[in-house]
């Protein structure tokens, strides 16, 4: 049975600052996770991403 995870806009946006942080491997290892983010934690993202100038690719497929 799956553990249901809420994933923060903070978890997703640190995981796509950093691939060796906790925050990646949290959004990278998910066996036995089931991870949940709400549209409201999508849209803060998006707006993140575009301030920084992250690649909006690797934001959607954390997110998928």
């Amino acid at each position: 049975m799956a553990i249901p995870v809420f994933v923060d806009s903070d978890v997703i946006i640190s995981s796509l600052m950093s691939s060796s942080g906790a925050a990646h491997l949290l959004l990278h290892d998910t066996d036995g996770l089931k991870l949940t983010v709400s549209t409201v934690s999508v849209g803060e993202c998006e707006r993140v991403v575009d301030r920084l100038g992250l690649d909006i690719a690797n934001l959607n497929q954390v997110i998928r």
